[in-house]
């Protein structure tokens, strides 16, 4: 069965009366144009997860859904996601009329969250065979980068941004302790089994280089490029 991504983003402008934007983005679908409709809004503490579904002409059955996450990395995130990605894809998949069933794009904004729930995320995405994708003025960062990096198509516009840290543990007085790349290996394997021998290697050594809580390695979409990161 052939797969196709489908990403049609419309710029909306102020004076729009009726638009549907992206979590953590200005850019979206004209509702009443493209019969934007929200399926699911979830809201667990700061985590904010929506199912939308965007009519698609070209569907013969099915329907064009995508997934727009916002907040922190977690149990909550991971389990959820699985949820809708399990229920789109046995009853909602968009089917063409030339038998390209079209893959469920999730929009990630994230200032990171659990190290484990990002390889996690990373690996539902991967089996589902979703496609991942920062939009404009979203950013993902330590473990949302690390789920970003499972999608099967993984894209980034002009101004968004992902950043890559080591992970570490936090001490008292503000302290942290950084992670090995020993204790680190199963990072390095999960980068390696998403990007490639290549890829995975160059992007796990600019991740154990930096350790801090709000800094990292932080790129653009023509950087993400160049590294293999973005497909």
């Amino acid at each position: 069965m052939k797969y196709l991504i489908f990403i049609f983003i419309i710029f909306i402008t102020s004076c729009s009366s009726s638009h549907h934007a992206i979590l953590g983005s200005k850019l979206g679908w004209y509702v009443d144009k493209y019969n934007v409709k929200i399926i699911k809004d979830i809201k667990v503490s700061n985590l904010h997860i929506r199912e939308v579904r965007v009519d698609n002409s070209s569907c013969l059955q099915g329907y064009t859904h995508h997934i727009e996450l916002n907040g922190p990395i977690g149990a909550d995130s991971s389990s959820i996601i699985r949820s809708i990605l399990e229920e789109i894809n046995k009853y909602h998949k968009c089917k063409s009329r030339s038998g390209v069933r079209y893959v469920t794009d999730v929009y990630l904004n994230s200032n990171g969250g659990l190290l484990s729930h990002g390889i996690k995320l990373g690996k539902i995405f991967r089996s589902y065979g979703s496609a991942t994708i920062i939009t404009d003025n979203q950013k993902c960062s330590s473990a949302c980068a690390f789920a970003f990096v499972g999608g099967k198509y993984r894209k980034m516009e002009k101004n968004a941004q992902l950043m890559f840290h080591a992970p570490y543990y936090s001490q008292g007085y503000g302290g942290i302790l950084c992670s090995n790349r020993i204790q680190m290996k199963n990072l390095e394997t999960y980068f390696k089994e998403m990007l490639g021998l290549s890829a995975g290697n160059l992007l796990f050594e600019r991740t154990m280089n930096y350790c801090s809580r709000n800094d990292g390695w932080v790129i653009n979409k023509d950087a993400a490029q160049i590294y293999n990161i973005i497909n």
